[in-house]
């Protein structure tokens, strides 16, 4: 999988968990972890972007929504390593994502 955004951004990302079966999975009680890194085997400690989200609009759906914000997309510009873990409400952790991260450059520096 490949995630692409432009440095300094907003970002929204939607991610939908899914069962074995291609159902929905009910994200109620779930921790959603998204994990930026320059090299895979970085402690998490050292990862440039860090996001979880426990609460989610419809957790019916398994669609969770994990915003960046300019602050947190304000890293250089290239490829990292990305990955989208669940941590579900029994405590049962799955890695449902994993790819490269590519940021861009942005153009536009002012924000007013």
């Amino acid at each position: 999988m490949r995630l692409s955004i432009i440095k300094r951004d907003d970002v929204e990302l939607d991610f939908t968990f899914t069962d074995i079966n291609g159902n929905p999975v009910n994200l109620t009680g779930c921790t959603v972890f998204f994990t930026v890194k320059e090299r895979r085997t970085d402690p998490d400690a050292d990862a440039l972007i860090t996001e979880e989200e426990t609460v989610f609009s419809a957790p019916a759906t398994g669609v969770a929504t994990l915003t960046l914000d300019r602050t947190q997309t304000d890293i250089p510009a290239g490829l990292y390593h990305f990955d989208v873990q669940l941590r579900d409400s029994s405590n049962k952790i799955s890695s449902s994502s994993v790819g490269v991260f590519r940021v861009t450059e942005d153009i536009t520096k002012r924000i007013s």
